[in-house]
């Protein structure tokens, strides 16, 4: 591997065909650095010292080095990575005789996705003619988030309950994914195990629908 140190007029000052840095030599080919050289010492030392500046576009990464040319040495000074926004996948889970109540929902949650915070999920999402199995399963392994709009008809419905449930509360356990639930209309919540969850409208509390 290879790297070169430049003066501010662009002229190559010095070529240095070696590394004690792994991670820094991959760093350095994958694209060309941005330098910014620096000398210390006087004419009699022994050693001369070169500091750099070398920006990696992806993943972003900004890298302050040192060399010891005589010493044949790489000093990493100093590591930055820009902040990276992360945008949560949220999986709402309905019942399709409840539509109304997931557009009403969506409607607060636009806001949230025009800043790119979320990224919301239903199945409306699902395109004619996909495996629409196989889209709900990616959904549920990526998701974030889950909301549930409970209703009596969300927790008497099969594929809700044998499918959705249980791998949304694994995600829960295993992973990290966050369980919100709303009472939409009276239901029997307290026999469902999203009741050890708590409801953005707190069981025993009113539902929204009254």
């Amino acid at each position: 591997m290879r790297f070169s140190t430049q003066s501010p007029d662009g002229q190559v000052e010095k070529i240095c065909p070696w590394t004690r840095s792994p991670h820094f030599s991959m760093c350095l080919t994958r694209s060309p650095p941005i330098r910014m050289p620096f000398r210390v010492g006087s004419a009699q030392s022994a050693s001369t010292e070169e500091c750099g500046f070398y920006s990696h576009p992806s993943p972003p990464l900004q890298v302050t080095f040192e060399v010891d040319t005589s010493r044949r040495v790489l000093y990493l000074l100093h590591f930055v990575s820009p902040k990276i926004p992360i945008t949560k996948p949220v999986f709402i889970s309905y019942s399709h005789k409840d539509a109304r109540w997931l557009d009403k929902l969506k409607q607060f949650l636009r806001p949230l996705e025009e800043q790119d915070l979320i990224r919301v999920w239903d199945d409306t999402e699902i395109r004619p003619g996909a495996d629409w199995i196989a889209d709900i399963r990616k959904a549920l392994e990526s998701a974030r988030v889950a909301v549930f709009l409970v209703t009596q008809n969300l927790l008497d419905s099969p594929f809700i309950r044998d499918k959705e449930l249980p791998a949304l509360v694994d995600a829960a356990t295993n992973r990290g994914c966050q369980i919100f639930w709303i009472a939409v209309s009276s239901s029997t919540i307290a026999d469902s195990p999203l009741a050890k969850f708590q409801g953005l409208i707190a069981w025993p509390d009113p539902p929204v629908a009254g």
